[in-house]
């Protein structure tokens, strides 16, 4: 790193200790709507009163609730090569917090990602001591890759990825980035066009691995079948369409999708479930305002016949409810929010519907739908049309669920060939 990009790297560190003031004032305002922003603020500051002190750690950082869905595999095959080494898992969100939480329980340590500046990092290094440091997917942080680095701690990015807008400003800052991610050890990648980009971003070939999705290496929990079958059969078996990861602007279509499926199908049940837990409340409003009786997944043994929407309050339940649903519609999609995970409902062999803005997921999407394995809907008249039109004809939706699990089944494996790249540096795994 030459002179120039040490002063940029200065220039970097001095922005995040500026703007700290700002980012705890948007901390406290998110907190309105959910208390957990303002819980346990010493934690982003590199004080981690949650976690001992450890030796030899692996560190895992993941920063929201689909990261920690995508490092799960992973998280459990480094329990069970590494029993004698604790894992530390980090995330930047409470969603993604309560989600570590409900997968691991007291099995791993997590604490709240430090922000990206010195003083902080130092204090959280010294606590936890990494071993190693695993990154998922995007998240390109250079004063900790650079503390990693002058440490002697090697620092991996698996399931990496980097849509065209991360990579625009990546690229456009590239002589800042290029000797920082010289830093890292290794770069798994998703897919050739991602492991390009990092190529084009100055890292070494040889220091960088096409293995593909960590995504597609799930599987349903043992018990869950039973518990669907248990829980689908409270609602009368009643067709049920669920709509999951909703943002702003989208429920407002959703909610007139809804109205004109229930002009035909009277008895449809809709779960409606808001991205984000803040925005629980402003959705209930907003189903009460257009005329639609609702209730809370939370208080679910209430719901009644009469009920036309139960709308999921709770975080962590998706996989669940998507095995009771007969269609689900994945959000953040009919808006440009880039879209969410379809690889839930698919396991469960549901038919899913999304809207046109799914650039997060472009590799996913793009290889269901050369299947034929899943519908894009642009408007409120598309989505209920295509769900009126699926739900009368129960073999078709069938020959639909059967193709998207297809898929998921011949794209498995990337578990075991990031774990084959991981063992290059570690004999021992």
């Amino acid at each position: 790193m030459n002179l120039l990009q040490k002063g940029m790297l200065r220039f970097y560190t001095l922005l995040v200790y500026s703007l700290l003031p700002f980012v705890f004032l948007r901390l406290l305002w998110k907190s309105v709507a959910l208390p957990a922003y303002r819980k346990r603020l010493l934690e982003r500051l590199g004080f981690s009163s949650r976690v001992p002190f450890l030796l030899k750690s692996i560190w895992v950082h993941a920063v929201s609730l689909g990261e920690v869905n995508a490092a799960a595999p992973l998280v459990r095959e480094l329990q069970r090569q590494f029993p004698s080494h604790p894992i530390l898992m980090t995330t930047t969100t409470p969603t993604g917090s309560l989600r570590v939480r409900d997968l691991f329980g007291k099995t791993v340590y997590h604490s709240y990602f430090p922000y990206d500046a010195p003083f902080f990092l130092r204090r959280f290094f010294r606590k936890v001591n990494p071993d190693r440091i695993i990154i998922l997917e995007t998240e390109l942080w250079p004063n900790m890759i650079c503390l990693a680095q002058q440490r002697h701690i090697p620092l991996f990015i698996v399931n990496a990825r980097l849509a065209e807008q991360s990579f625009s400003r990546y690229y456009a800052l590239r002589y800042f980035f290029k000797p920082i991610l010289k830093n890292v050890t290794h770069i798994m990648a998703r897919h050739k066009q991602d492991a390009e980009k990092f190529l084009k971003l100055g890292v070494l070939s040889q220091h960088i691995s096409v293995v593909g999705n960590l995504k597609f290496d799930c599987f349903l929990p043992g018990s869950i079948g039973e518990q669907a079958k248990a829980l689908k059969g409270r609602f009368a078996e009643r067709p049920i369409l669920m709509a999951a990861s909703t943002h702003e602007g989208e429920e407002e279509k959703l909610l007139e999708a809804f109205s004109r499926i229930r002009f035909v199908l009277p008895n449809l049940l809709a779960l409606l479930a808001p991205r984000n837990p803040e925005r629980f409340l402003a959705v209930e409003k907003l189903c009460q305002q257009h005329h639609f009786s609702v209730e809370k997944w939370s208080h679910a043994p209430h719901v009644s016949e009469s009920t036309s929407i139960l709308l999921v309050d709770t975080i962590g339940d998706l996989l669940l409810l998507y095995g009771i649903s007969d269609i689900a519609f994945v959000g953040g999609s009919l808006v440009p929010k880039g879209g969410h995970n379809i690889l839930e409902p698919a396991l469960w062999k549901r038919p899913i519907l999304i809207g046109p803005h799914t650039h997060h997921f472009k590799e996913i999407v793009e290889r269901f739908d050369a299947e034929n394995a899943l519908h894009v809907v642009h408007t409120a008249d598309e989505l209920a049309n295509t769900v009126i039109h699926l739900m009368q004809h129960p073999n078709e939706r069938a020959e639909l669920g059967e193709r998207c699990f297809t898929i998921i089944e011949s794209n498995r494996g990337a578990l075991q060939k990031t774990v084959e790249c991981l063992s290059r540096y570690f004999p021992d795994f």
